[in-house]
């Protein structure tokens, strides 16, 4: 096995502790459960790009105004989003009726998903045909344009890799209209274009499990180009995802080589998971192919410099050196409201100075909790206990570099299991590093089928 890679950490005067932060924790793990019932909608009739859309000047003075949109595009705003995400509604006929690169160049076909920054859409290219996804973020506040800002300033560093989606282009609105590139005031809404590829790998997950209920087979029928009938023919597995040991390996060595290639480049991806995840089928070989997607809470580690991350992108993800900042951060958060409703509170009402830890090792705990999903077809079962007495056994187990933290099946291959202990090491100093992930003996087995 090859030596560990030197770790290059660096300061970052963003803290994450802007005034969205905690919404960003805690909307994710609210979804991730909602989506595993909410049928994906089918695409919509191709649209024909407006000319011109009228926008009435009481605009600029009430972004809340009703639009005077097209019928196509009003049709588009009043149906492509799911009951529960209505919400995005009026973000999304304010970007019709002020961008005219969106409306011109841009036919949306559904929705994707959504996340705490805004929400995804499919789109299709007029000039081309290509098929891509568009990232609709509105600015709600300076913390916006930083973090759009970052996220852009990574996806221009990150050298192209097959297995990490591609951005294509970013352009942005302002109530008045398309912004010049050169001219960045007045923004309002900004959006992000990267190639389409497949669907979620937690959509993946849900689809192989064995003992689907009827809401979930009928969410996975509906996705976008699921190879179902491969899906069908494949034989029982003896994991619990059901998803065949050479295609979990095909499927998370591809996972594996592009947040390789991230941290090569001194870049922590910050919110790995399986929704951060993409799957599609190779037909021309009839392999799956995977992506990793979404850099909105990823950042780029200068050399030298100090510990950068408070919290990582989705708290139950987080690996066990950030517990002490979940806790602060859950008490400031208390405190906060507690003022915001005028009570007294015994807290500092200062910001709380959050210990930092090292990115690299919460990217690969994080990891390893993908691959535990795939096999075992869900988060360990530890993370949501509720019980009092199995949720102080699992905290020891969490808080002790000793013992392993999660239950796992006993028929897993050893080599598997082996590499799954070692990625989900308590102590970050044993955890392995990406290099030593990607030349693990169970990565290199040579697979029948992926």
């Amino acid at each position: 096995m090859p030596a560990r890679e030197v770790i290059v950490i660096s300061s970052d005067d963003d803290d994450d502790l802007d005034s969205d932060s905690d919404s960003d924790i805690d909307t994710d793990n609210e979804q991730r459960h909602a989506a595993s019932t909410t049928a994906t909608k089918a695409p919509l009739p191709a649209l024909a790009p407006a000319s011109a859309i009228a926008v009435s000047t009481a605009v600029a003075s009430d972004p809340s105004h009703k639009y005077d949109l097209e019928p196509d595009f009003r049709r588009v705003v009043d149906t492509i989003f799911p009951q529960f995400e209505e919400h995005h509604k009026v973000t999304l006929e304010r970007a019709f009726a002020t961008s005219r690169n969106l409306r011109e160049n841009y036919v949306i076909t559904r929705y994707l998903g959504s996340g705490a920054s805004g929400f995804v859409l499919a789109a299709k290219r007029t000039f081309d045909g290509r098929e891509v996804a568009i990232k609709v973020i509105p600015h709600t506040g300076d913390h916006v344009e930083q973090k759009v800002q970052r996220e852009l300033s990574i996806l221009l560093k990150i050298k192209e890799h097959e297995n990490i989606l591609a951005f294509l282009e970013h352009f942005t609105s302002s109530l008045y209209g398309d912004i010049d590139p050169e001219d960045q005031s007045n923004k309002d809404i900004s959006y992000i274009v990267t190639e389409m590829a497949g669907f979620s790998l937690f959509d993946f997950i849900e689809l192989h499990k064995p003992d689907q209920d009827e809401d979930t087979s009928t969410r996975a029928k509906n996705i976008q180009d699921v190879p179902r009938s491969r899906i069908e023919s494949l034989p029982p597995s003896i994991y619990g995802s059901a998803i065949q040991e050479d295609a979990l390996r095909s499927i998370f060595t591809q996972l594996a080589l592009a947040l390789y290639s991230l941290h090569s480049q001194s870049i922590v991806h910050g919110d790995i998971k399986d929704e951060n995840a993409l799957i599609s089928l190779d037909r021309a070989t009839n392999t799956y192919r995977a992506k990793l997607c979404d850099f909105g809470h990823s950042k780029y580690l200068l050399p030298g410099s100090s510990p950068c991350f408070s919290f990582y992108g989705t708290t139950i993800l987080a690996p066990p050196e950030m517990d002490s900042n979940v806790a602060a951060r859950q008490k400031s958060k208390e405190a906060s409201s507690r003022r915001a409703a005028g009570q007294a509170t015994h807290t500092n009402s200062q910001t709380p100075s959050w210990d930092l830890f090292y990115g690299y090792g919460a990217d690969v705990w994080a990891l390893g909790l993908t691959l535990y999903t795939m096999i075992h077809g869900d988060l360990p079962k530890e993370l949501y206990e509720t019980d009092k007495k199995r949720l102080a056994a699992y905290k020891r187990k969490r808080a002790s570099h000793r013992m392993f933290p999660f239950t796992i099946q006993d028929n897993i291959d050893s080599g598997l299991k082996d590499l799954l202990k070692h990625m989900l090491a308590v102590d970050p100093s044993r955890r392995l590093s990406m290099s030593e992930i990607v030349n693990h003996p169970w990565m290199l087995k040579t697979s029948s089928s992926c």
